[in-house]
């Protein structure tokens, strides 16, 4: 992958691209997240907001973005990285050094934190053109085996850390107990 002109990471000419779950029972969440990234990033960010109501699937869970979450690389045509977060976490370092930890070889990364898989999500999007609404609207497919993703790796531990759990060290923070 070519490195930017600082030499200190990927080259991307836009942009870094992340998708926030948005919850319409707690729209504060959002925004302290969103001013969280923007605060904290040393390149520019392009944030979306993941709302239902705006997408080609019904299929809900627990929140709104429990399956919106894996329209991601849908959303970016299936080209470049993008970085998917629960609305309930707080980013308290650069975002920018998510992207630059990307493993290519694989369709995403991910870091367990505790009993949460899925809470911050890095895709390689061309990796995931399995991912189309079709196939996450369909109760059939088990999203969060993972076994769609074919090959997955770890994002490092500080990008998905738990309030309660262990929250140590942390460079976002999720408040799976509430904000």
């Amino acid at each position: 992958m070519a490195k930017d002109d600082r030499g200190d990471g990927p080259a991307y000419p836009g942009s870094l691209r992340v998708f926030i779950g948005y919850d319409p029972r707690q729209p504060i969440a959002y925004n302290v997240l969103q001013h969280s990234i923007i605060r904290h990033a040393s390149r520019p960010v392009s944030i979306t907001p993941l709302v239902l109501a705006q997408l080609p699937i019904k299929r809900r869970g627990l929140t709104e973005f429990t399956y919106s979450r894996f329209l991601v690389p849908w959303l970016c045509g299936y080209e470049g990285y993008a970085l998917f977060l629960d609305a309930d976490m707080v980013v308290k370092g650069d975002i920018a050094e998510v992207f630059q930890e990307f493993d290519a070889e694989v369709a995403m990364q991910i870091h367990q934190a505790q009993f949460e898989w899925a809470s911050a999500m890095l895709f390689n999007n061309a990796r995931c053109k399995i991912l189309t609404p079709e196939y996450i609207d369909e109760r059939k497919h088990v999203m969060f085996d993972f076994l769609w993703a074919h090959q997955i790796a770890h994002l490092p531990e500080e990008w998905n850390k738990l309030i309660g759990y262990d929250a140590q060290g942390n460079a976002c923070t999720g408040y799976d107990e509430g904000v």
